[in-house]
C-alpha cells in the first residue's frame, strides 16, 4: 500500500493508473494534514510526496514541512519528492531530511516506475551516508561538504548531473561515487573524453557500428550509449564537442535510443549521463560555442568544484590522505609533516589543484627514504606565491544606484565562479531559483 499526496488532482489519477500494477492499493490526498492523519491509523510502504501543495507555492517549504512530520511519525518508509519547481537547494534539504528520491515534474514514466519498484523491492539498501561519500570526497570546508550532500541526492536520483570545475579538481572521482553510490551500480560506468574523439569517429564511438560499414570496420563495435546501458555515461571534458557533435549528442538523449553506423535499425537505451567540464559553458552559449538546449538537458543537477585556492581548508586534509594512500602504495611508513610543511602547502596556489598535490606529495615521500627531504624541495617554484581570488562585487564600477549593483555584483559573482549558477548563488546569498528569477527579470527589463 502506497499513499500519494498532491494538489493537482491531474497528478493523483495519472500516478495512480502508472503505479496500479505495482502495488494492490494506492491512497491518493490533496493536502498534507490528510496524509498525517490517515498515517496515524496506516503503515505505507511508500509515500509520493508534491514538495508544492498549494496554488502558486513554488519554495517547497510546504513539501519540507511535510517531510519533517513523516519521519516523526515513520523513521523508515521511503519517500519520493516530486516538484515541477527544482531547486537544488530544495532537494538537498528534502534529502536531508529523509526523502529517497527526488523527481522533477514532468517525469519519465519509465524511470519513475523504476525507482518506485526500486525503492518497494528494498534493492537500494546499500547505504548512502555521508560516510561513503566522505571517503571519495575528502575535505573539512563548507563547498567539500556541499559537494557531498550533492552527489548523495545525484546518487539517489536518476537525473543527469553536470561536473564543473578547473583540472586536477577531482571531476571524474565525483561523477564514479556517484555512479557507485546510485541504483544504476550494478551495470557499466562508461567515460569518454569528448574532446578527444574526432569528428570523423564521433557517431562510431558513441553509438556503435555495424561490421563493414566502413574502411577498418572489421567487426560489430558497441558505441558507448549501449555499453553504458542501464547505467552511466561519463562524459569528460564536454566544453570542447564541437556544435556538429553536440547535436547528434542532444538528439540522443532526447530519443533515448541510437542508431550504430552502417545499422538498419535504432536500439533504444537506458543510460544517465554525467557530464564534466573546465570550461564556462554560460559563456560559451552567449558566443555560439556550446547547445543552450543541450546545457538544459545535462545540468539537471549542478556540482561544482572550487579550486583548492578557494577551498584551502582542504589542503591539509587532503595531502594527509594522500601521504596514507601512497604510503600504502610504496609500502612504507607516512613521512611526518610539520608546521613549516603545512604552511608552504597551504601557502600555495596549486593551478594543478588536487592533482598536482598529490604529485608532490608523492614526490616527497619518494625522496624522504634518504632522510634529506624537505617539502620546500620538491614544491612547484615559486611556491609561496598566493593570489586571493577577488570576493565577488570587490572590483565593481562605482555606482550609488542600487538596481545597478545589484546587477554588477550578479555579473562579477557568475563570471568569478566561471558560470556556474549554484556557486554564484551561494556566494551572494542567494538560492538558485532565485538568481535565475533575477537573470531573467533583468533580460525582460533590456
Amino acid at each position: 500500500m502506497i499513499a500519494i499526496v498532491d494538489d493537482n488532482q491531474d497528478i493523483l489519477v495519472s500516478l495512480n493508473y502508472l503505479l496500479s500494477d505495482m502495488v494492490q492499493q494506492i491512497d491518493t490526498y490533496t493536502a498534507a494534514d490528510q496524509l498525517t492523519s490517515a498515517m496515524q491509523n496506516r503503515q505505507y510502504e511508500l509515500l509520493i510526496v508534491d514538495m508544492n501543495l498549494s496554488h502558486g507555492s513554488v519554495d517547497g517549504q510546504e513539501g519540507i514541512e511535510l517531510i519533517e512530520s513523516i519521519r516523526r511519525l515513520d523513521a523508515h518508509v521511503p519517500i519520493v519528492a516530486i516538484t515541477a519547481f527544482a531547486d537544488i537547494d530544495i532537494a538537498v534539504e528534502a534529502m536531508r531530511l529523509g526523502a529517497n528520491e527526488f523527481i522533477m515534474k514532468p517525469w519519465d514514466n519509465s524511470q519513475l516506475t523504476r525507482r518506485v519498484k526500486a525503492l518497494l523491492n528494498k534493492s537500494t539498501a546499500t547505504s548512502f551516508g555521508s560516510v561513503d561519500v566522505a571517503r571519495r570526497f575528502i575535505g573539512t570546508s563548507s563547498s567539500a561538504t556541499r559537494i557531498r550532500d550533492l552527489v548523495s541526492l545525484a546518487a539517489r536520483s536518476d537525473a543527469n548531473v553536470l561536473i564543473i570545475g578547473e583540472t586536477g579538481t577531482g571531476k571524474e572521482i565525483v561523477a564514479q561515487t556517484t555512479h557507485d553510490l546510485s541504483p544504476r551500480r550494478q551495470y557499466n560506468f562508461v567515460a569518454v573524453d569528448s574532446g578527444a574523439v574526432s569528428k570523423e569517429l564521433f557517431e562510431s564511438e558513441m553509438f556503435g557500428h555495424e561490421k563493414g560499414a566502413f574502411t577498418g570496420a572489421d567487426k560489430r563495435r558497441k558505441g558507448a550509449f549501449l555499453q553504458a546501458h542501464q547505467g552511466s555515461l561519463f562524459l569528460d571534458e564536454l566544453g570542447n564537442l564541437p556544435l556538429t557533435l553536440q547535436k547528434k549528442l542532444l538528439r540522443a538523449l532526447e530519443q533515448r535510443q541510437v542508431s550504430p553506423v552502417g545499422a538498419d535499425q535504432t536500439h533504444p537505451v537506458d543510460v544517465r549521463v554525467i557530464a564534466a567540464t573546465n570550461e564556462n559553458l554560460n559563456q560559451n552559449i552567449q558566443q555560439g560555442q556550446f547547445r543552450q538546449d543541450l546545457y538544459y538537458r545535462l545540468n539537471t543537477i549542478e556540482i561544482y568544484i572550487p579550486p583548492l585556492r578557494q577551498r584551502r581548508q582542504d589542503i591539509i586534509c587532503l595531502a594527509e590522505h594522500f601521504m596514507t594512500l601512497l604510503a600504502n602504495q610504496y609500502q612504507q611508513p607516512p613521512a611526518a609533516l610539520d608546521v613549516s610543511d603545512k604552511t608552504i602547502l597551504q601557502n600555495y596556489d596549486w593551478p594543478g589543484n588536487a592533482r598536482e598535490l598529490r604529485n608532490v606529495i608523492e614526490r616527497y615521500l619518494i625522496h624522504s627514504q634518504n632522510g634529506t627531504a624537505s617539502i620546500d624541495s620538491v614544491m612547484p617554484h615559486p611556491a609561496t606565491m598566493v593570489h586571493e581570488p577577488e570576493k565577488p562585487g570587490s572590483n565593481l564600477t562605482h555606482s550609488l544606484n542600487l538596481k545597478q549593483l545589484e546587477q554588477q555584483t550578479i555579473q562579477h559573482a557568475i563570471s568569478e565562479y566561471q558560470g556556474n549558477i549554484s556557486a554564484a548563488a551561494e556566494a551572494l546569498g542567494l538560492s538558485r531559483g532565485a538568481l535565475y528569477r533575477r537573470l531573467e527579470r533583468y533580460q525582460n527589463e533590456q
